[in-house]
């Protein structure tokens, strides 16, 4: 049994490749696999133009795992589940959003596949593992959706800046970090220098007590 990551995934670029991409995802062939309709080697068929017995050319490439019109998706132990009667789309504000769910890691085959079908698309992500042993984001745009910060086993985005704040003062008694500050100071080297100093004197005064972890997703 693998641990599953699921990928956040925020699609921009030309309005037409996206209603494409869309319209790609909701139509694509239902080749059985055992994680059903959207399977991510059903995608992977579509955009080869490939049936069943063409795609098994392509078993090398990480297909393991399954694509979700639900954006806010979590991995969990018991692997991707998927509600197969939502539909992709495209948002009001010109973006398509959705997440995928696959072994490991995410699925940079199935990525590259839809931007070598669809030039005019870039993509934004974020991605973690169910056990959260990793956060990685490639957010160039810095799209708000995307988590960008990792504290005490939570995810927070930029429009979760009030409950970081909470959370950071209910579980780090004494740090005094600027109340009026914005996300990009907790993102800072000198947020990061601070929460240092106080995780070092947290631990040692308080014997057998690990302080709550703190951490910026990597940029990649």
């Amino acid at each position: 049994m693998p641990n599953w990551a699921c990928n956040h995934i925020v699609a921009s670029g030309d309005l037409e490749q996206l209603r494409a991409l869309t319209q790609t995802l909701n139509t694509m062939p239902n080749y059985s696999s055992g994680f059903g309709r959207y399977w991510m080697g059903n995608l992977a068929a579509a955009l080869l133009g490939v049936d069943a017995d063409g795609l098994d050319r392509y078993r090398g490439m990480h297909l393991r795992g399954t694509l979700d019109p639900d954006f806010y998706a979590q991995a969990c132990l018991c692997g991707p589940y998927v509600d197969q009667k939502r539909e992709f789309e495209v948002d009001e504000d010109g973006r398509m959003r959705f997440s995928t769910t696959s072994a490991w890691d995410r699925s940079e085959d199935l990525e590259n596949l839809i931007l070598e079908k669809f030039p005019g698309i870039s993509l934004a992500w974020s991605c973690t593992d169910e056990f959260g042993n990793f956060h990685v984001t490639h957010n160039p745009e810095r799209i708000p959706d995307l988590d960008v910060i990792a504290f005490n086993g939570c995810q927070y985005s930029r429009n979760d800046l009030m409950e970081l704040k909470r959370d950071l003062k209910e579980n780090c008694p004494g740090l005094g970090f600027n109340e009026d500050a914005g996300m990009d100071y907790f993102l800072s080297g000198e947020f990061l220098d601070l929460y240092g100093e106080w995780s070092r004197d947290f631990i040692s005064e308080e014997e057998d007590v690990w302080a709550p972890g703190f951490e910026i997703y990597e940029e990649a």
